[in-house]
């Protein structure tokens, strides 16, 4: 059995070396999603990006908490809601685990939700995150939730 990667699934790179930052801070996410399917190359969807943050003396917040089935909202610890510049929740549920259960997002009252995987992250800058909540499908499940300034 060949131990070669399929193309297109190795490393991504990022072409600049990190720097001890004098201004602002930045936040930089690097995503690689690959879908693999019999007989086919590898569709690969390859992202590397940042954002220059706001000058704060707050870091990140981080935070894991258990989810279960009703509606909670988001530990935000010590940001108010207009100051979060990223949130980002890890199911902490995952492959090896005998029960993996989803994570819903969403704003209870609308029917546009969106669900996390186990071992998934989900982030992204939200507008009203005093209306969002979440809450696990079909059971309780343990998850990270982090929150970067503006």
């Amino acid at each position: 059995m060949s131990k070669e990667k399929p193309k297109g699934l190795e490393p991504i790179k990022i072409d600049r070396q990190p720097t001890v930052l004098e201004g602002n801070d930045r936040i930089t996410q690097v995503v690689s999603l690959n879908y693999e399917q019999r007989g086919v190359e590898p569709f690969v969807i390859r992202s590397v990006a940042d954002r220059l943050l706001s000058i704060s003396d707050d870091g990140p917040y981080s935070r894991r908490v258990r989810v279960g089935q009703e509606w909670q909202p988001f530990d935000l610890g010590w940001f108010k809601p207009e100051d979060i510049g990223v949130l980002v929740l890890e199911n902490l549920s995952g492959p090896d685990k005998s029960v993996r259960l989803l994570i819903e997002v969403g704003v209870p009252t609308d029917t546009l939700t969106w669900l996390v995987y186990p071992g998934w992250p989900f982030y992204g800058t939200p507008t009203r995150i005093d209306l969002m909540k979440m809450r696990c499908v079909g059971g309780e499940v343990r998850c990270k939730t982090t929150v970067f300034p503006k």
